[in-house]
């Protein structure tokens, strides 16, 4: 007679197989992940099992490409719901899970048992519909801190959806990845009243490659300046930015209650103006920014030398610039060039590379200190 045995059941008897030194299976499984030929559609119950078996012993993290399936997820979401589980990293990125996958997912990741600390699902066909199950993992006491949903149309609603969870006084998250997630800036007017409403424990966002424009800039700063914001890092790079941005930026960036430290806007069109706004307040020493990138943003030798006198007026700002693929025009290249060498100047980091400028001479230089 054949009966169904339960997913616990099966996990015992590899753990009993284990200490018979039978490990004729789970060889068999290690071999399929090392390989990266592993196929959920190969799999038997009894190869689901194996491979519960190795999270639930492994303290290692787990990186799959493996072609999943939200089938796949019913069988980890059972790994969270033992005692025994040690996993603290889960990358199941570049496979097909779905909504329903991530759904059965978060039913597993809700046990008080457990561990897991960072969850990526990058590209996985996702949309809004598993966001409400995501935003009721981090309204609870999970022990998640950071979540990479990048190349997902997710969508301004599923940000509204997670919002909930990120408001939520249980919520722990610290990184949030959104980037090609094909946001617009209604998006950031959620993400602002996170910020605004109480404490936010996110230390890190980014909204890269969204077009969220001027209009969404202006309503994330709004939460940014709050006194209950503690972001730290923000990626606004490929959202359609202007030198209007920094407006917004520049009077956030001087403020004693910005805690920013990272902020990545390339590939804006930020020009000149642009970026001798950022400047006057990167003199400001109420200015804690650490590491500034502005690759790709149009800004030639006048913003470039603004810079660098930024650098004079408040030499123990930056530490790390990236002007890559601007033109900083000679006079800009030799003016940055100096604070490398400057004892009183704290900037570590300097990265320019000049394209093919109509004013400018076209050489590449890359100075790295």
């Amino acid at each position: 007679m054949i009966t169904k045995v339960s997913s616990q059941r099966s996990i015992n008897l590899f753990y009993c197989l284990s200490e018979l030194n039978d490990s004729s299976l789970v060889e068999e499984i290690q071999k399929s992940l090392r390989s990266g030929k592993l196929s959920t559609n190969e799999l038997t119950p009894a190869h689901w099992s194996a491979l519960v078996f190795i999270l639930l012993s492994s303290e290692e993290n787990l990186d799959v490409d493996c072609k999943l399936t939200d089938r796949s997820c019913l069988f980890l979401a059972n790994v969270f719901n033992s005692p025994l589980c040690n996993l603290v990293e889960l990358d199941l990125s570049n496979n097909n899970l779905q909504d329903s996958g991530v759904i059965s997912l978060c039913a597993g990741l809700q046990n008080p048992n457990c561990q897991l600390k960072t969850l990526r699902l990058d590209q996985n066909s996702l949309t809004s519909a598993c966001c409400q199950d995501l935003s009721s993992l981090l309204s609870t006491q999970s022990s998640l801190r950071t979540l990479s949903l990048n190349y997902n149309k997710l969508q301004n609603s599923a940000v509204k959806l997670l919002s909930d969870g990120l408001s939520s006084p249980q919520c722990k998250l610290q990184v949030l990845g959104l980037s090609f997630c094909f946001l617009s800036s209604g998006s950031c007017g959620f993400l602002a009243s996170v910020f605004s409403n109480q404490p936010s424990s996110l230390r890190e966002l980014d909204m890269s490659h969204n077009s969220l424009l001027d209009s969404g800039v202006k309503q994330l700063c709004v939460g940014l300046q709050s006194r209950s914001c503690r972001l730290e890092t923000l990626s606004l790079g490929f959202c359609g930015l202007t030198e209007k941005s920094c407006e917004f930026l520049g009077s956030l960036l001087s403020s004693k209650e910005c805690h920013l430290k990272v902020v990545n806007l390339s590939a804006n069109k930020l020009l000149d103006s642009g970026a001798m706004r950022l400047s006057a307040e990167l003199r400001s020493p109420d200015c804690q920014i650490k590491s500034l990138s502005l690759s790709s943003c149009w800004i030639r030798e006048k913003g470039c030398t603004s810079l660098a006198s930024a650098l004079t007026a408040n030499p123990f700002s930056l530490k790390e610039l990236d002007l890559t693929y601007n033109c900083p025009g000679d006079l800009g290249a030799k003016l940055l060039s100096a604070k490398l060498k400057d004892p009183q100047c704290s900037l570590e980091t300097l990265r320019y590379k000049e394209p093919f400028c109509h004013d400018a001479p076209p050489n590449v230089l890359l100075v790295i200190s």
